[in-house]
């Protein structure tokens, strides 16, 4: 597989979940002021929190979506190079606001996305017909945004997050995606 068209496909995907970032956070914060009396609007730290999340949920969603559609080595090609710009975009994107020196913040970055994508491969993507979402990998990413906003286990915000990321997911046309390593 060529590399060009590896790239192309990753950055594409990126960007369509990188542009959704400032929603999913702006309406975790929606959930949080009809909750809460006295949240006080997300600063910079919590929306890069809420942000990671989400981009570590993006990045091994779609990397289950490639396993499946996707010859297994063109999967991990596309999840490492993913991998790569997700990890150069975040360091350029947050380093500034940090007070770790950039090795150590790369470092600590790409631990905490191995951690949380071994984390997820425990769980099935979605719930079984008449089943609840515990114990799904939407239901652990809710968890992770709940915690990231600062109300650990708040069912409201689980379930928000829940719905907006499989919202998320339903939305991306994966096989139209895939097809281009076709080409």
């Amino acid at each position: 597989m060529s590399i060009d068209k590896i790239t192309e496909v990753a950055v594409s995907l990126y960007a369509i979940a990188h542009s959704q970032i400032t929603h999913i956070i702006d309406f975790i914060d929606k959930i949080c002021k009809k909750d809460f009396e006295e949240h006080i609007e997300f600063g910079k730290a919590k929306r890069n929190k809420i942000g990671l999340e989400f981009m570590f949920f993006f990045l091994h969603i779609t990397h289950r979506m490639a396993i499946r559609m996707l010859k297994e080595e063109t999967a991990w090609e596309l999840k490492e190079e993913q991998k790569k710009i997700f990890m150069n975009h975040t360091m350029s994107s947050l380093i500034e606001d940090l007070e770790y020196k950039r090795k150590e913040f790369e470092i600590a970055l790409e631990l905490m996305l191995n951690e949380r994508q071994l984390e997820y491969t425990k769980y099935k993507e979605f719930p079984m017909k008449d089943e609840g979402l515990k114990d799904t990998l939407l239901w652990e990413f809710g968890k992770h945004i709940s915690e990231a906003a600062g109300y650990p286990m708040n069912i409201r915000l689980i379930m928000g997050a829940c719905e907006e990321a499989f919202t998320f997911i339903d939305a991306i046309n994966w096989k139209e995606w895939f097809n281009k390593f076709k080409k």
